[in-house]
C-alpha cells in the first residue's frame, strides 16, 4: 500500500523521528523512503549583500540541507529500510513538498510535526509548513511528534 514514501526533513528532532517511523512503514510494506529538503534563498539573495556574503550563505544553506539528508537517511537505514539518497529542492518548504509529492506520485508523506525553527522553546502543536502540507496534500500525510512511540 505505501510503497513510495516522501520524507520531507529539515534536520529537526521531529524529522529524525519521522524518518524512523517512515522506515518502519516502508519495511512493513516493502517500500522505499525518499528524503527531501526544501531550501529557500530568499534572504541570502538580498541585493544589499555582497557577492561574497551571498555565496557564503548559499554554501551554508546547502551544507545544512546535505546534513539533514544525511541524518534522516542514516535513521532510515539504521531501521533496516530502503532509502534513496534524497534530494534538495529549491523553493518555499510547503510548496516544494506538495509539488514533489504530486509530481512523484507518492503514496504517503511522513513528516515531523514541527521544524527546526520551532525546536527551541516555541511550543506549537504543529508547525506552519506541516499544517499547510496536511491540508493541501493529495495523498495521506502522517505527522510525527518527537519521541513518538509508533508501537
Amino acid at each position: 500500500m505505501f510503497k513510495k514514501i516522501l520524507l520531507p526533513c529539515d534536520g529537526s528532532k521531529h524529522s529524525i523521528e519521522a524518518a524512523r517511523v517512515a522506515a518502519e512503514i516502508a519495511a512493513h510494506h516493502n517500500g522505499t523512503v525518499y528524503p527531501m529538503v526544501a531550501v529557500e534563498y530568499q534572504y541570502a539573495d538580498s541585493p544589499e549583500l555582497s557577492e561574497e556574503v551571498r555565496g557564503a550563505l548559499h554554501a551554508r544553506i546547502q551544507s545544512r540541507a546535505g546534513q539533514a539528508l544525511q541524518d534522516v537517511a542514516g535513521a532510515v537505514k539504521q531501521a533496516g529500510s530502503g532509502c534513496t539518497e534524497g534530494k534538495v529542492i529549491e523553493g518555499p518548504a510547503a510548496e516544494a513538498i506538495l509539488k514533489e509529492a504530486e509530481d512523484g506520485e507518492y503514496d504517503l508523506i511522513v513528516m515531523g510535526s514541527r521544524g527546526v525553527s520551532l525546536d527551541n522553546g516555541y511550543d506549537r502543536l504543529i508547525g506552519s509548513v506541516t499544517e499547510r502540507v496536511l491540508h493541501r496534500a493529495l495523498c495521506p500525510v502522517l505527522v510525527i511528534r518527537h519521541n513518538a512511540n509508533p508501537k
